[in-house]
C-alpha cells in the first residue's frame, strides 16, 4: 500500500535570488566536461565551471517539467568535491550551496543520476 500526496508548487524565474543546498551529492560532470574540469588549476575556475553547469542543469530541469522561462537563468555557488561510487565506479560529485534567480520546489533532483538519488536540493532559508 502506498500513500501519495499531490501538491501545487511555484516554480520558475524570479526577480530575486533564492538560496538552495544539495541534500545529496550533485553529479555535475559527464565524461567530456570531467576532462575539462580536471585540467583547471585555480579553484575559482572550477567554481565558475560548476556554476555554468548548474545553470544548464536548472534549464534542463525546467524543460523537463515543461516550464518555459522568459529570461536568463543565473546561478552561483560554493561547491566541494567528493568521490562516490556509481555503478561500481568511482565518480566525482559535489556538495554545496547555491543561489539562483529561480524558484524551485524542495526535493527536486538536479544534474545526472537524479533517479538514483543524486542532486536533491532543498531551500536554504
Amino acid at each position: 500500500q502506498k500513500n501519495l500526496d499531490h501538491f501545487h508548487v511555484n516554480a520558475g524565474l524570479s526577480n530575486h535570488l533564492h538560496h538552495y543546498r544539495f541534500e545529496n551529492l550533485w553529479m555535475a560532470l559527464n565524461q567530456e566536461n570531467y576532462k575539462r574540469y580536471r585540467v583547471l588549476v585555480r579553484a575559482g575556475e572550477k567554481q565558475s565551471m560548476l556554476a555554468a553547469l548548474l545553470t544548464n542543469n536548472l534549464l534542463s530541469f525546467f524543460k523537463g517539467v515543461d516550464i518555459w522561462l522568459d529570461g536568463p537563468v543565473t546561478a552561483t555557488g560554493i561547491f566541494t568535491e567528493h568521490t562516490t561510487q556509481f555503478k561500481d565506479q568511482p565518480m566525482l560529485a559535489f556538495s554545496g550551496e547555491f543561489s539562483a534567480n529561480v524558484v524551485l520546489p524542495d526535493f527536486v533532483g538536479i544534474g545526472k543520476a537524479v533517479s538514483r538519488g543524486f542532486g536533491t536540493i532543498v531551500s536554504n532559508k
